[in-house]
């Protein structure tokens, strides 16, 4: 608990520890009954709250989520993963924390990453974190690779003087800035296109820190190729 001390002189309270601003997980979620619990565990080591967006899904993730402890916010059918964001979106912003961490529910994210990526927003140093993956440690299979740097050269020709390490991946930490300007308006698989596009327009911090990622996990079901597909 904070220790509050009183200036003698000046009459006002000083605290004697600084509160960290308030974090929120949001992980939107289809199908992912298998993985989601241990995400949630995992993340609230690094959070005030994890909020789980299930997205139409017809196993038991909303159940599972809720068990680790996590806020369920439930679509009734499935609608993609943009409108799972924004529902996230529409939440952090009712909430109001000092940073949003978007992240997968399949496990390819890992939760240790969350401090290194939060680093910058807390610090008031950066609106928007992306956790890049590249180079040897990312284990990214060379498909995956190839099929990346098409999406972010796709992406670079929205935005002029675009630079784009990784603008497909899902794992980001937003600023309380970024929630009130990025308007998140793509229902599919190209969001994560459309948001880093909006944050470059509103001249807002953009930072990157290499993360590593698994893949081909249990209970990841987003086909790379219809990605790609989507996207462009």
């Amino acid at each position: 608990m904070p220790r509050w001390t009183e200036d003698a002189g000046d009459d006002v309270l000083a605290t004697t520890q600084v509160r960290p601003k308030r974090v929120l997980v949001a992980i939107p979620c289809l199908n992912e009954g298998a993985t989601i619990g241990s995400v949630v565990l995992k993340a609230r080591k690094h959070a005030d709250e994890v909020v789980v967006v299930d997205d139409g899904s017809t196993d038991d993730t909303a159940e599972v989520a809720e068990l680790a402890g996590a806020k369920v916010l439930r679509h009734a059918r499935n609608l993609g993963k943009g409108m799972a964001i924004r529902t996230a979106w529409l939440y952090a912003r009712e909430a109001n924390p000092g940073a949003l961490v978007l992240m997968d529910g399949d496990r390819q994210h890992h939760t240790e990453d969350i401090p290194r990526l939060l680093e910058r927003v807390l610090a008031d140093e950066a609106d928007m974190v992306i956790g890049v993956r590249w180079g040897k440690t990312s284990g990214m299979p060379m498909y995956r690779r190839v099929g990346k740097r098409v999406l972010d050269y796709a992406t670079a020709a929205g935005k002029k003087n675009g630079k784009l390490t990784d603008s497909q991946s899902g794992y980001r930490v937003f600023s309380s800035a970024a929630l009130s300007v990025i308007e998140p308006t793509e229902n599919g698989l190209s969001i994560e296109s459309q948001m880093l596009i909006d944050a470059q327009e509103r001249e807002l911090r953009i930072d990157e820190v290499n993360v590593d990622f698994d893949y081909d996990v249990d209970g990841s079901n987003a086909s790379p190729a219809k990605h790609g597909t989507d996207v462009l």
